[in-house]
C-alpha cells in the first residue's frame, strides 16, 4: 500500500483524520476496530516512536493492546515543538508495535524520566520494513 503521506512533511490532525479516520484527540486513533495511526508528543513520550508511554484510561490502554495484536504497520506522526502551529505533526514513517508492557519497575523509571504522572504501560514499536 502506497502512503499518501510524505516523510518529513507536516500535517494537521484534521488532515490526518480525513485520510485515516479515528478521533483526532487520541494518540492512537481507532477506526473500524483498528488503530489507524500514532500521534505522539515528545514532551509526553521522549522515546517516541520506539517507546511510547501510555497513560491510564480504558481507551488509551485498549488501543495500545489492540495495536500489538493487529500486527500491522501504522503511519506515525510526531508533534513538533511549536505546539501553537496546527500544522505541526511531522510524518516519520510506518511503525509496528512489538510489545506492550503493563507492569514492572520500568514503568516507574520511564514515567519519572519523562517527568509525568505514573503510566499504565509502555508500548514498544519498531520501524516497519519497506515493501
Amino acid at each position: 500500500m502506497v502512503s499518501v503521506f510524505e516523510v518529513d512533511s507536516m500535517y494537521t490532525r484534521s488532515q490526518i483524520g480525513k485520510v485515516l479516520g479515528g478521533n483526532p484527540q487520541q494518540f492512537l486513533p481507532m477506526c473500524g476496530g483498528k488503530v489507524v495511526c500514532g500521534c505522539f508528543r515528545r514532551d509526553l513520550n521522549p522515546g517516541a516512536p520506539t517507546k511510547v508511554l501510555v497513560g491510564f484510561g480504558p481507551q488509551r490502554e485498549r488501543s495500545a493492546r489492540y495495536l500489538v495484536l493487529q500486527q500491522t504497520a501504522i503511519p506515525v506522526f510526531i508533534k513538533e515543538q511549536n505546539r501553537s502551529d496546527p500544522q505541526s505533526w511531522r510524518y516519520i514513517g510506518k511503525f509496528r508495535a512489538i510489545r506492550y508492557q503493563d507492569e514492572g519497575p520500568e514503568l516507574v523509571k520511564e514515567a519519572n524520566a519523562a517527568g509525568i504522572e505514573p503510566i499504565a504501560g509502555i508500548l514498544y514499536m519498531e520501524v516497519a520494513a519497506s515493501p
